[in-house]
């Protein structure tokens, strides 16, 4: 049976909003969705802003009016 694949995708957010693109997507085949978030957390700088795969952003925050919660971490399905 096919694995599914999980990103966990971590955004932040500077002084001036989200300045920069940067490529934070951690497969989790098996570890559990809490630990390898609490990882990917870990491992943003803080000036990571947007974590985007293939030129498609993954985010749901106003660019714009740099409305992204810092620390935030959502799970996409179907990045292949």
């Amino acid at each position: 049976m096919r694995r599914s694949r999980w990103f966990i995708l971590g955004v932040g957010v500077g002084a001036f909003g989200a300045k920069r693109v940067a490529m934070l997507a951690t497969p989790v085949l098996r570890r559990p969705l809490e630990q390898s978030a609490e990882r990917a957390l870990r491992r943003m700088r803080a000036d990571v802003r947007v974590a985007v795969r293939e030129g498609v952003a993954a985010y749901r925050g106003d660019q714009r009016q740099g409305r992204i919660l810092e620390g935030e971490v959502r799970e996409f399905h179907g990045f292949k």
